[in-house]
């Protein structure tokens, strides 16, 4: 018999853990309790750090169209350049800006750094749209960010 009265104790609690509501007045219910969480955590503004390491007219254009994105959303927003993305500021292409895109993202306060080893092996210089940088500025923005992108 005290094994039946466990089980059904265990179910009740179960049961009870499962709905999240202790069946008093007082109480939120888990749904209730999650929902909430979802709205503070979403209302939260997060650090976003982006690994753009091509040339490509496209994707750099979305890459920096997304980060503008998120920085009229409230968010941190940190692009480094790596590899082939240090060739910025030779993308010339009519149907995607990608220099627009990167300068208005410096304009409105995003950050943007360049490998210095990568500006070397390219043949290329630091610029205001292509600052300098180091793998240790790489490995702090990604440390420091809530999501990291690459492109």
């Amino acid at each position: 018999m005290k094994a039946i009265s466990l089980a059904s104790l265990l179910l009740v609690l179960l049961a009870t853990f499962i709905s999240g509501c202790c069946h008093r007045a007082s109480c939120k219910t888990g749904t209730e309790a999650a929902s909430k969480a979802s709205v503070a955590e979403a209302a939260k503004h997060l650090k976003i750090g982006i690994v753009l390491k091509s040339s490509d007219a496209e994707t750099v254009f979305n890459a920096f169209r997304y980060a503008n994105y998120a920085l009229g959303q409230g968010d941190t927003v940190m692009v480094f350049l790596l590899g082939k993305g240090v060739d910025l500021e030779k993308i010339s292409d009519r149907k995607f800006d990608a220099k627009g895109q990167a300068r208005d993202f410096a304009k409105a306060g995003g950050k943007i750094a360049a490998c210095g080893t990568c500006l070397t092996m390219h043949n290329l210089e630091e610029s205001a749209l292509c600052p300098i940088s180091t793998m240790a500025d790489m490995y702090q923005m990604i440390a420091a960010s809530d999501r990291v992108l690459t492109f």
